[in-house]
């Protein structure tokens, strides 16, 4: 039905329904486009490798033209990147994002600054955590920053596991 808004939980922020197919899909995506000579998987921790690296790749995105065009300065205003420890987790509150030692990639630092960028496009109390306006936001970061085939193959994923996204961008309809 158009226009029906999410199931809320009790603190009032929507139900977030698809998190686990849009981490089957990426590990799926990320795991398939990365693989070692081992066979094994990779997320290609260590791309990041300090927090220097991490804010200068958060920073080179938000300033992109594409982004900026396509976002507004609002949306683009200032993230702050900051140490996570060494587990493998990645979090985000409204204005910082936390990288562990294990996930410093390029592809977890977008996913994060995805969930920052859709708040702030979307309105944070409209839309589900993973859902389908965040994962158009994650897949067009992901075209602008790191290409064509990653995106395209983020996309396929999507599809394979049932991820809904909104087409919004020309290249995702």
């Amino acid at each position: 039905m158009p226009g029906k808004m999410p199931a809320k939980r009790r603190s009032g922020a929507p139900r977030d329904n698809q998190a686990g197919k849009l981490y089957a899909s990426e590990a799926f995506a990320w795991c398939n486009a990365l693989r070692d000579q081992n066979e094994r998987y990779t997320y290609t921790t260590g791309e990041l490798p300090t927090d220097e690296a991490a804010q200068a790749f958060i920073d080179e995105t938000l300033s992109n033209p594409a982004i900026r065009a396509t976002f507004g300065r609002s949306a683009c205003a200032k993230v702050s990147v900051y140490y996570g420890g060494r587990g493998a987790s990645a979090a985000y509150t409204s204005g910082r994002i936390r990288l562990g030692t294990e996930t410093r990639s390029k592809a977890i630092a977008l996913h994060e600054l995805a969930h920052i960028i859709a708040g702030r496009f979307f309105g944070w109390e409209l839309i589900e955590a993973h859902g389908p306006q965040f994962a158009a936001v994650q897949l067009y970061l992901v075209r602008v920053m790191l290409g064509d085939a990653a995106a395209d193959n983020l996309r396929a994923s999507y599809e394979l596991y049932g991820v809904r996204f909104v087409k919004m961008w020309e290249k995702d309809e």
